[in-house]
């Protein structure tokens, strides 16, 4: 099997990181009305390769943090803010709700990408956005076993409720969170989030990090998620902490 990533993002938020877990019994088909309402927290993230005019695009969730924010917490792919190489790219930005240019000045993510849990990154944005900006609540999937979930991708260019998650055979000890989707996804969709309906509103499980070929006697193709669990779950936390808490003086 091949490992390969499509440059994508992602969508999620929620007010104190303790991800409620989203139990197969409690997953219900996804709402068009809970779709298009979510879609508006993910935003576009750009970053301009050393040396030349090249642009590479993912896609990012807006969390959602404490009505006393100071910045936002956007979670996101690792590979789309790195070059071919592995490097972390200087020059990246994200484009706002209501279109607005910022620049990426504060970012977490693993030193390198040595397997596909490593995919992950989370964006600090030095100022909250308006106070109507939608954001997302993200959560674990705490039963799936072998069988598939109703998820749905978030996003202006990439909504799609009628796809699934599973572990499938991909998983493993090592990688816990690693699941195959089969929803659309294509090149600038990476971090798109996937999202699981809930009855009163969407949580996010997993994002879109890429897609996968089998080689054998047809060349097969699914989409590759990763979970919010592990690493990329405690610093999550953390992120949204630094956000929320208050300080003494504030």
């Amino acid at each position: 099997m091949k490992y390969i990533n499509l440059i994508g993002v992602v969508t999620l938020a929620i007010l104190n990181y303790s991800p409620a877990s989203a139990r197969a019994s409690d997953i219900r088909p996804i709402s068009e009305a809970h779709v298009e309402a979510a879609s508006p927290g993910v935003v576009r993230i750009v970053c301009r390769q050393a040396g030349s005019d090249v642009l590479q695009v993912s896609r990012g969730g807006i969390i959602q943090t404490a009505d006393t924010r100071r910045g936002e917490v956007i979670l996101t792919t690792s590979h789309g803010l790195r070059d071919v190489s592995g490097t972390a790219l200087e020059e990246c930005w994200l484009y706002a709700p209501g279109g607005h240019r910022v620049d990426i000045t504060s970012l977490t993510m693993p030193d390198r990408i040595t397997e596909p849990g490593d995919d992950w990154a989370i964006i600090v944005t030095e100022e909250p956005f308006a106070p109507a900006t939608v954001r997302l609540a993200p959560g674990r999937l705490s039963d799936l076993a072998q069988r598939d979930v109703p998820v749905a991708m978030l996003g202006p260019a990439a909504r799609d409720r009628f796809c699934r998650l599973s572990h499938g055979v991909l998983n493993s000890d090592r990688i816990a969170d690693l699941f195959t989707h089969d929803c659309r996804s294509r090149h600038g969709l990476s971090g798109t989030p996937l999202a699981v309906d809930t009855g009163d509103r969407l949580v996010i499980v997993a994002l879109n990090i890429g897609r996968v070929l089998t080689l054998g006697s047809d060349i097969d193709s699914q989409g590759l998620a990763l979970g919010l669990g592990g690493e990329l779950g405690l610093t999550l936390e953390q992120a949204i902490g630094s956000v929320t808490n208050s300080r003494a003086g504030d």
